[in-house]
């Protein structure tokens, strides 16, 4: 018998997310690339990201060009409008691109992978036009919060912490996303209850 899903969050009742959304508004455009297999995943981060931020996409794929990424922007955006591609903190060993200072915020599209790292680094190499694009690295001044799944090095964060920091970088405010890290806290210790 198939369970009830909640229908915002799309998790089941018993683990419904949707107390825990801690709407924010941003500038940046936030696309998360998603490999499939994270779609359903009960550990991924993504699903409260969704919630949270207004400005914020899901593209799950494995591979695209860039033609078909940016006809897909243009799609779900409803708009035309003509931003700056910037990836997150790209798994391959591309040089790290200057952001620009004067970069208006509001003209920039932040670019995350989701995925485990073995499958992050697949969407990479699948897709070598990423490795042109601008890149922005985390400062590395955060203790991790996720406790659901083993970094493979120190300083590796989720998908939603990685964002939250980006985005505070970005914007020159360190608290404005400190309510959704503290609802990802209680997101991992709600995993760890449904585990025991």
């Amino acid at each position: 018998m198939p369970r009830d899903l909640c229908p915002k969050c799309y998790k089941p009742q018993r683990a419904c997310l949707c107390d825990l959304a801690s709407p924010v508004q941003t500038s940046v455009e936030v696309v998360i690339w998603q490999h499939p297999s994270e779609t359903n995943h009960p550990k991924n981060s993504v699903s409260l990201l969704q919630l949270s931020l207004a400005d914020v996409r899901t593209l799950v794929a494995e591979q695209c060009s860039e033609s078909e990424f940016h006809a897909w922007c243009d799609k779900n955006r409803g708009d035309n409008s003509n931003r700056t591609n910037v990836i997150l903190s790209p798994l391959f060993n591309s040089p790290e691109y200057p952001i620009k200072s004067d970069l208006e915020l509001d003209h920039l599209r932040l670019i995350v992978i989701d995925g485990t790292w073995r499958k992050a680094r697949k969407i990479c190499h699948l897709n070598p036009w990423l490795q042109s694009l601008p890149a922005l690295a985390l400062e590395r001044n955060h203790q991790p919060l996720y406790q659901m799944r083993k970094p493979e090095k120190p300083g590796q964060y989720s998908t939603l912490e990685a964002v939250c920091l980006a985005l505070a970088q970005l914007e020159h405010n360190p608290h404005k996303y400190h309510p959704l890290l503290q609802s990802f806290v209680e997101f991992n210790r709600r995993w760890d209850s449904f585990r025991n």
